[in-house]
């Protein structure tokens, strides 16, 4: 944790957010207002310890009336409560999980999450490709692959943005996610979540440690398109930097995307500009003169996609519980007190933690059964499109 009595010399930064619950397109505005490094710092000044406007002020070292219209937008969209008044005034408790887990602690999670890890490949990974399912995913006789626009007809593509979503929907138990319900907080555009970062650290930033950073259930749902014809599912199993930009996830990209899947892409004023745009954020690939969606695109649902993975093993349950008994034992004491029930509720579910699914990739990759990705191909590995489907 940080000294927040010099964030004023020295602020912090977060990495990118997500949102744990259920949530709408409006969400793309609050990105753009936390992606604010004062608005992050504020959130940070009163996360440990309630503040009034003239103390975040004061530690922050910027005009009370600048801090003062950001508190009152973070109040109005449920990211800041008044918890007390403190001579006449309110003081602010922020209301979003700020991970900030220190150097030493964050090796010794890693080095808990490969023990783990190991198990849950020996266990999973054979019944996800194992006959039948080597077929179903798109061995020689299978029928799955033809079910699939595979960007440039490539299996080993095709296998790593399957066994992502396998992770990403299995390894998440359903019945523990529920724990935090009590905790979504209703947002005045109806959303109900929990929103959560990791702080920036020096560490981590710009080498391999910056893809195990995001924690709890990533994935984003959404469907797109006029009618809404499209679904996307965007796991949180990242191996690219671009996984923390704040614009990775911008609802107006996917338009885009659909007036090119829809071979229209001509008939839109400035679409050459268009297309520089998707090539750039990794939506499209261009081979030579030949482009295509860089995303896997399912011809199916997403449903008929998760029945036929394999269910998890009681043994991979147990599992669970004993990983999230560790990594919480040595992970709650860096949260506030007021988020110690929301923590703990959440540390009951560790196998769906972004750094378990990284672990499990990376072991597949040193078997040869994954091969490395391009730069370009590692943007959007991780999102499937489905036609028509809701999961």
């Amino acid at each position: 944790m940080l000294d927040h009595d010099i964030l004023g010399i020295k602020p912090i930064r977060f990495m990118g957010i997500s949102y744990l619950g259920n949530y709408k397109m409006g969400i793309q505005s609050i990105n753009a207002y936390l992606s604010n490094l004062l608005t992050q710092n504020i959130l940070y000044a009163a996360y440990y310890n309630a503040r009034t406007i003239e103390e975040i002020s004061e530690v922050l070292s910027v005009p009370k009336n600048l801090v003062e219209e950001k508190v009152h937008y973070l109040e109005n969209n449920g990211f800041m409560d008044v918890v007390a008044l403190s001579k006449n005034q309110k003081k602010y408790l922020t209301n979003m999980l700020i991970h900030d887990i220190p150097k030493d602690v964050h090796y010794e999670r890693l080095k808990i999450f490969n023990k783990y890890a190991s198990k849950v490949y020996e266990l999973y990974i054979p019944l996800l490709l194992a006959p039948p399912m080597k077929n179903e995913w798109g061995g020689k006789g299978g029928d799955i692959s033809s079910k699939f626009h595979i960007p440039q007809d490539d299996h080993n593509y095709f296998l790593w943005s399957l066994i992502i979503f396998a992770c990403e929907n299995r390894f998440n138990n359903p019945e523990l996610s529920k724990n935090l319900l009590p905790f979504f907080v209703k947002r005045v555009d109806g959303s109900e979540y929990i929103p959560a970062t990791n702080v920036e650290k020096d560490y981590i930033m710009g080498n391999k440690d910056q893809r195990y950073i995001l924690l709890g259930d990533c994935q984003y749902y959404f469907s797109f398109g006029d009618p809404e014809k499209y679904f996307i599912a965007q796991s949180g199993a990242y191996f690219d930097k671009e996984c923390n930009k704040w614009d990775r996830f911008v609802p107006n990209d996917f338009v885009y995307l659909q007036y090119f899947l829809d071979d229209i892409m001509e008939r839109i004023p400035d679409h050459e500009s268009i297309i520089k745009h998707l090539l750039s954020k990794g939506f499209l690939l261009k081979d030579k003169d030949n482009m295509t969606s860089s995303m896997l695109i399912a011809k199916m649902s997403a449903n008929e996609l998760f029945d036929i993975l394999p269910d998890m093993p009681e043994e991979i349950i147990e599992i669970n519980q004993k990983l999230s008994t560790e990594i919480y034992k040595i992970s709650k004491d860096y949260y506030p007190a007021h988020l110690k029930k929301v923590v703990k509720a959440l540390y009951q579910n560790c196998l769906s933690f972004n750094e378990m699914k990284v672990c499990v990739l990376e072991k597949l990759l040193e078997d040869g059964t994954l091969k490395p990705l391009s730069d370009k191909q590692k943007m959007m590995v991780d999102t499937i499109v489905f036609y028509n489907s809701i999961l």
